[in-house]
C-alpha cells in the first residue's frame, strides 16, 4: 500500500494551491520520501470524505479537504461525489443542491467532468456552489460551474491554473545505499525525460499550459465571461476574497449558507446562460426600480418624478356611478 501511495502521489498533475500540496507532501512523507502510515491511519477519523445530508428539499453535498478521483484515505472523493449528485438529481423531492465548498484544490483527474456534470445539469434542478474558507484551484473549477455562485466575504477563491511537482530523492536513497537504474526504450526517448532536462522542462511547462487552458477555457464558459477575462481578472493564479470575487465576476454574490436555505441568492442561470441583468430575480430592494424595454415598461411600475407625466394613459376604470345632485343643491363632500 505504501509504494503504492508514493506513486499516486507522484504521477498526479494538481490543481491545487502550492501551498496546499506542500501540506499534503509533508502529511504522508518524511525526508526520505518514506510514507508515514499514522498520519494516513488519523487521517481516516476526519470527516473530509464528500459526504451529502438533506436539508427539507435541498441536498447539500460537501467538498471539503484536497479533491481526489478515488483515494479515500483523506479529503474528498470525486467518485462519492458524483453518486451524491447524480442521487440528488434523480431524486423528485430534491429541488436545490448545494456544493459546500472548502477545499484548496487537489488532483486533477476527474475534476473536468465532474464540473460538466454539473453544468449540465443546471437546467434540471436549482445549483448552487457555497465558497466557505478556501476555494481554489480544482475547488473553483468545481464551483464555477454552479448555476448560481455564493461567496462568504472572507472566502478565497481562484488559484487557477495546473502545477507539476517533482521531488529528487536520489541522493537521499543513495546515501542509504539505493540506486535506481531505468532503460527506457530507444524509439520513445521522451518517455521518462528528466524535469532536470532542458527538454523535460519545456515539455512539461507546455503540458502544463495545455492543461491550463482547458481549465480556464470551462471556466470562461460557465462564468458567461471570454478566456482572457479569466487570465487577466479571475487571480492570475492567486486568489481572491469573496467582494473581490463577486466584482471580478467569479462568484455571483456574498452570503452565507443560511441565506441560501432561507432561499435568499437571486441569480438562477440555465444551462449555458451567461448572468444577465434578465436573470436576476427582483428582491424587496429592487421593487422600487425600473427597467424598460423598447419603451415598454418591465416589473414595477416606474416611479415618476415630480412635474412630470408619464406616457402611459390613465386608468380608465369607472369608479362607480358619480353621484346626482339635484338642481340648485350641492353636495357635503369636500372636494379632492
Amino acid at each position: 500500500m505504501q509504494d503504492n501511495l508514493v506513486k499516486t502521489f507522484g504521477t498526479q498533475t494538481w490543481a491545487i494551491l502550492p501551498s496546499a500540496l506542500e501540506s499534503i507532501s509533508s502529511l504522508i512523507t518524511g525526508p526520505n520520501g518514506d510514507v508515514d502510515p499514522s498520519a494516513l491511519v488519523a487521517d481516516r477519523s476526519r470527516d473530509w470524505i464528500s459526504y451529502a445530508q438533506k436539508e427539507g428539499d435541498t441536498t447539500i453535498i460537501n467538498i471539503s479537504g484536497p479533491i481526489f478521483y478515488n483515494i479515500f484515505y483523506f479529503g474528498t472523493n470525486l467518485q462519492v461525489a458524483t453518486r451524491n449528485l447524480q442521487a440528488a438529481l434523480a431524486d423528485k423531492s430534491v429541488k436545490r443542491i448545494v456544493l459546500h465548498i472548502n477545499s484548496p484544490g487537489g488532483a486533477i483527474t476527474g475534476v473536468g467532468e465532474f464540473a460538466r456534470m454539473i453544468y449540465q445539469a443546471r437546467g434540471e434542478k436549482e445549483i448552487v456552489g457555497y465558497a466557505q474558507g478556501m476555494c481554489a484551484s480544482a475547488a473553483y473549477w468545481i464551483y464555477s460551474a454552479c448555476g448560481i455562485r455564493v461567496a462568504d466575504p472572507t472566502a478565497l477563491l481562484g488559484s487557477i491554473g495546473v502545477i507539476f511537482r517533482f521531488t529528487d530523492y536520489s541522493e537521499a536513497q543513495e546515501s542509504r545505499g539505493i540506486k535506481e537504474y531505468t532503460i527506457t526504450s530507444k524509439q520513445s526517448p521522451m518517455k521518462n525525460i528528466s524535469p532536470a532536462d532542458p527538454k523535460g522542462q519545456k515539455a512539461y511547462q507546455g503540458l502544463a499550459t495545455e492543461l491550463a487552458a482547458e481549465f480556464i477555457d470551462s471556466v470562461a464558459l460557465y462564468t458567461g465571461v471570454n478566456a482572457q477575462t479569466v487570465e487577466s481578472d479571475f487571480g492570475n493564479g492567486f486568489v481572491l476574497t469573496g467582494e473581490k470575487a463577486v466584482k471580478a465576476g467569479m462568484a455571483d454574490e456574498v452570503g452565507s449558507m443560511r441565506d441560501i436555505l432561507t432561499n435568499k441568492p437571486t441569480i438562477k442561470l440555465s444551462k449555458g446562460e451567461a448572468m444577465t441583468d434578465k436573470t436576476r430575480q427582483p428582491d424587496a430592494a429592487d421593487e422600487t426600480k425600473t427597467s424598460t424595454k423598447n419603451g415598454q415598461a418591465q416589473g414595477p411600475a416606474p416611479t415618476v418624478p415630480k412635474g412630470e407625466t408619464t406616457t402611459e394613459k390613465p386608468d380608465e376604470t369607472p369608479q362607480g356611478p358619480a353621484p346626482t345632485v339635484p338642481k340648485g343643491e350641492t353636495t357635503t363632500e369636500k372636494p379632492d
